[in-house]
């Protein structure tokens, strides 16, 4: 292969791979957004008093061991 066709060989890889990163990058700037949108999953931060995260444990199991000790 003449170094003019490598040359341009390489410039088609060079394409190629930006695209897919440009590609890779809008669909996880989409992603975030979806994520960003659901009022349960945003950053505490960002809820607004509202519990971010709540215990799975019973609300009697935990009266009970708050009492004991």
């Amino acid at each position: 292969m003449t170094p003019k066709g490598m040359g341009i060989a390489l410039l088609v890889v060079a394409a190629v791979c930006a695209f897919i990163a440009v590609e890779r990058y809008q669909t996880n700037a989409a992603n975030f957004d979806t994520i960003q949108a659901n009022p349960l999953t945003r950053w505490p931060s960002e809820n607004k008093g509202r519990t971010w995260l709540r215990s799975s444990e019973p609300a009697a199991r935990r009266a009970r061991r708050a009492n004991s000790t």
